[in-house]
């Protein structure tokens, strides 16, 4: 990894690669919350 480091980062940081942090899986979208009236979806939006 040493050879792929960019720039430099303060020292209380660690280089790290993404794959290691997280678990990345597929899923669908977000259901609609169908409780919230139509004026808090649009605040929700804007």
């Amino acid at each position: 990894m040493d050879d792929e480091i960019l720039f430099d980062i303060p020292e209380v940081w660690e280089w790290s690669r993404i794959g290691s942090l997280i678990e990345i899986e597929r899923g669908g979208s977000p259901r609609p919350i169908k409780d919230m009236s139509p004026s808090r979806q649009m605040a929700s939006i804007g």
